[in-house]
């Protein structure tokens, strides 16, 4: 599939109470607040991450028993993205990415998960984890005259992967198009008024590639 959403930040305390508030006639389908470990996977020399993509594993805090300790029978799903690139609508920026996303358990081969989808990701016993984070979402979809896009306000803390130490908490508001047929409008619309209340465009196309900026200052990446 391919995804096409708009990457903000703002202040750790940045919060909207409605968004229906902000663009006339928006309605709010669906409204929920969930908690997500992430784990990315590189190898030794970033391979992945040089070819401009990435391997992550996701699942609900909720279902561990150590909230940042991953079992081989734990169940979420993979995911693998290219870097994509940039679109421009009416000033906004926003990135298109390839995205295949897969569930699974934490310790499935990937070759098997990923070969349903005729995708064949580096070999996994040459893989390693890079990154962990931990995010607090507030997921809202918005609908208005057809149009539905997702917004995904993330409080995140970047952890070492030596000793699950936060390094860093960042705030990421991602404005995601989910109509079939469109929705920049709406989309367009919503990003106008988050920039006037405060958030800004992200300086960092993903929450790895800022992670990665933090934990390696020194490999160049």
């Amino acid at each position: 599939m391919i995804e096409e959403e708009v990457k903000l930040t703002a202040g750790v305390e940045f919060s909207v109470v409605n968004y229906e508030e902000l663009v006339d006639g928006a309605q709010i389908e669906e409204d929920k607040n969930i908690e997500t470990l992430t784990t990315y996977f590189d190898t030794a020399e970033f391979l992945m991450t040089k070819r401009k993509s990435s391997l992550r594993f996701r699942c609900y805090v909720g279902d561990l028993d150590d909230k940042v300790h991953l079992g081989e029978d734990v169940s979420g799903t993979w995911t693998i993205k290219d870097g994509g690139e940039s679109a421009t609508s009416d000033g906004v920026v926003s990135v298109k990415r390839h995205e295949i996303n897969v569930k699974g358990k934490f310790g499935d081969s990937l070759d098997e998960l990923f070969g349903r989808a005729e995708v064949r990701p580096i070999p996994r016993e040459t893989l390693s984890p890079i990154a962990r984070m931990i995010s607090r979402r507030h997921s809202t979809t918005i609908s208005l005259a057809g149009e539905k896009v997702a917004v995904d306000d993330d409080v995140a803390d970047i952890l070492r992967i030596e000793n699950n130490q936060v390094v860093h908490t960042f705030r990421e508001i991602e404005v995601e198009l989910l109509s079939d047929e469109g929705g920049l409008t709406l989309r367009n619309a919503l990003v106008s008024k988050l920039i006037e209340l405060g958030a800004r465009y992200s300086d960092s196309p993903s929450k790895l590639h800022l992670a990665l900026s933090l934990l390696y200052p020194n490999e160049g990446i």
